[in-house]
């Protein structure tokens, strides 16, 4: 069998795929959150941590993790490739599929932006997610992935926003999330109706898709839960 050849400028087929995109949006927001708990509070830079043991070490686990080199970041690095892919596929790529891969490139980019500004040690989380308004550019994004795409697209974009949800202590991430509950709600109340659990559940964004309905079908499970 013949090997398959690069994509365009060297890029390895696949690259691009919902679900390698998916984890890494995901697997990033758990990072910044790991980050943000070492911290221990949301408002304070690194720099502004007291000398010692701690500061040191997370000025170094910072970019480490987040994978920066100086103001480098591997993910807006990906969004500069993602955004050169759907240029040169042209109208090869449906409009709708064009809308899709844009938001999860604008994404990508908000969160490398973020993450180089934890690690440059100058901004604190909250500072971070509220500076160009990220954290609201990544659930609009989020929204746009869900309106624009299928079943499994709305799931995945359900998944980007209960990983934002883990931020709700992070001022700018809540205003952003309140900002936007009335599209948020119907996206939930949308991925919810047991009709759609067939089709989805087995898919990227299943789990989110299905506790959802869990919620739903439970409404004491679903104030327990916030208790």
């Amino acid at each position: 069998m013949a090997p398959v050849a690069p994509a365009q400028g060297g890029i390895a087929p696949g690259s691009f795929s919902p679900q390698v995109l998916h984890e890494k949006v995901t697997g990033e927001l758990r990072k910044v959150k790991d980050i943000g708990d070492q911290i221990g509070n949301s408002s304070l830079a690194i720099n502004k941590l007291p000398k010692g043991p701690q500061k040191q070490q997370l000025q170094v686990a910072a970019g480490s993790q987040f994978n920066i080199s100086g103001k480098q970041s591997e993910l807006v690095e990906i969004s500069k490739q993602l955004n050169a892919a759907i240029k040169a596929a042209g109208k090869t790529l449906a409009k709708n599929t064009k809308s899709v891969f844009s938001a999860k490139a604008e994404i990508l980019k908000s969160i490398g932006e973020l993450e180089v500004d934890i690690a440059s040690g100058k901004y604190s989380v909250d500072a971070a997610f509220a500076r160009s308004k990220r954290a609201d550019k990544i659930i609009r994004a989020s929204l746009q992935i869900a309106e624009n795409g299928g079943l499994e697209d709305k799931t995945v974009a359900l998944e980007n926003i209960q990983s934002l949800k883990e931020f709700q202590n992070v001022p700018s991430v809540a205003l952003a999330l309140a900002k936007n509950a009335t599209r948020l709600a119907k996206l939930e109340t949308e991925a919810s109706n047991p009709a759609l659990l067939p089709f989805i559940a087995a898919g990227a964004g299943g789990k989110a898709a299905q506790g959802l309905a869990d919620k739903y079908s439970n409404p004491a499970g679903k104030q327990h839960k916030a208790a």
